[in-house]
């Protein structure tokens, strides 16, 4: 039987331990908790006026299919002497583990939350802050007594991936890292679907589009110790206001 999936628990636990306690002792206060349903986000350009709306929007929560696997941990990481030279491993789900630290108004802090009921907050925010439309609500944020049937459109998701891999090496790069050389190398992948009806004609997609993200980078001693959180955050500002501004297109072209 394969024991290095049964680890990855105890390991990535491990060094969520490790990973707080130099925080802790580096900036001598508590570490911050960021809710992920409110993690600020930044675009490039707001939606044209001929294409902002008044129509009102129902976000329903993603749906959540990344699978039963938490993660994984390569077998090389448990060899002695070969884990010297490789160590990797992969979480197919960032926002619940430890790994999305930064350090935001001078605290260190960790972004929590579960993806598939913060997505509809970020889409949400998204939307009012590019200027598409002020009508627009989670359905986890509505109100009991709402009817249903006032919304015009109908916003849901599929969430396929949130992989965030890691790779490192001790010797010689780690050593070497005292100099300035890399010894970490993550990489991350980010896919999620996103399909609009018309509340009048629920069986029918005004819009449906799956949007991914990709990106990797370098981690020293001395820099890009955030790179989690930082490929995580660029993934949603990617992507979120490609699907704003393909949101405002269909729902136009719908006569909305």
């Amino acid at each position: 039987m394969n024991r290095a999936p049964a680890l990855v628990g105890k390991r990535a636990k491990l060094l969520r331990i490790a990973t707080f306690g130099v925080a802790l002792a580096l900036s001598g206060c508590g570490v911050r908790a960021q809710a992920l349903k409110s993690q600020p986000l930044a675009f490039a350009e707001s939606v044209e006026a001929p294409l902002q709306t008044d129509k009102r929007f129902l976000i329903y929560p993603f749906e959540d299919l990344r699978g039963g696997e938490y993660g994984f941990l390569y077998p090389t990481s448990l060899i002695p002497v070969v884990n010297f030279f490789h160590i990797g491993n992969y979480t197919n789900y960032p926002e619940q583990g430890a790994i999305l630290l930064s350090s935001q108004g001078g605290r260190p802090t960790v972004t929590v939350g579960a993806m598939d009921s913060a997505m509809p907050f970020l889409l949400a925010e998204m939307m009012r802050k590019m200027r598409l439309t002020n009508n627009v609500t989670p359905l986890e944020g509505l109100n009991t007594k709402t009817d249903l049937k006032s919304f015009d459109y109908i916003v849901r998701g599929k969430l396929r991936a949130t992989t965030y891999e890691l790779h490192i090496n001790i010797i010689p790069l780690a050593i070497l890292g005292l100099l300035g050389v890399p010894y970490q190398f993550p990489n991350f992948e980010l896919a999620y679907e996103v399909t609009v009806t018309s509340a009048a004609r629920p069986d029918t997609p005004i819009f449906q589009e799956t949007y991914a993200f990709s990106d990797s980078t370098v981690i020293g001693l001395y820099y890009n110790q955030s790179a989690a959180y930082d490929m995580f955050v660029a993934g949603l500002e990617d992507t979120l206001p490609r699907v704003v501004q393909d949101v405002a297109v269909a729902v136009k072209r719908d006569g909305g």
